[in-house]
């Protein structure tokens, strides 16, 4: 037999081709044993996750933020009471509060006990009287002057109903009333303000 036509055993095994597209399928598509197949994680599982880191950062700065502000590191200021005391503006110091005007020499009357205008029964008014004056000069000449003006303040508070001297309003127009009058005596505008030291009725 000729060389040519030998046939080794290896030429004489016949492959099934169906056999053969299978084993492809397997080699290709199929897992070996042994190894669980392998699962994507969830959409939802993602989300989870996030919302929880999100959430765990923002507990550790809240956290810090006040653990700053109970250690003092960190102050706050209030912008209404920051403007309300510099109205000027930014790099402009608040200005200071006025001062009262300076009060003048005073001189107080002697307490004065007046029965009121009272138709019916017997009511009365204690007052004292203190004068704020003008200038320091004018305090000799007003002590040597204190009984016409005594006298004025008698004529007046008599005049008055004990209904009237209860309302605190009527009381303020008073002491106007008898500002006027002793002024009017002294023939000057010496005496600036007048009080009452005392007030009492009955």
């Amino acid at each position: 037999m000729a060389k040519g036509n030998k046939k080794t055993e290896i030429d004489l095994l016949e492959i099934d081709p169906s056999q053969e597209k299978a084993g492809r399928g397997r080699a290709a598509g199929e897992v070996q044993a042994g190894e669980p197949p392998g699962k994507k994680p969830s959409v939802g599982l993602k989300r989870f996750a996030f919302i929880i880191y999100i959430l765990a950062g923002m507990l550790i700065i809240s956290g810090g933020i006040m653990g700053a502000l109970l250690m003092g590191w960190i102050q706050i200021s209030s912008p209404s009471l920051e403007s309300a005391g510099n109205k000027g503006g930014p790099g402009k110091a608040a200005k200071p509060s006025e001062k009262p005007p300076e009060m003048g020499p005073t001189l107080k009357l002697s307490s004065l006990v007046i029965n009121l205008n009272e138709p019916e029964g017997i009511h009365f008014v204690k007052a004292a009287v203190v004068l704020e004056l003008g200038k320091a000069d004018y305090l000799e000449e007003i002590k040597e002057r204190t009984a016409p003006l005594t006298d004025s303040i008698i004529l007046t508070l008599g005049d008055q109903r004990l209904a009237d001297l209860m309302n605190p309003n009527y009381r303020e127009g008073l002491k106007k009333d008898l500002l006027v009058r002793l002024n009017h005596r002294l023939q000057a505008q010496k005496i600036k303000k007048l009080y009452f030291d005392e007030f009492i009725y009955q």
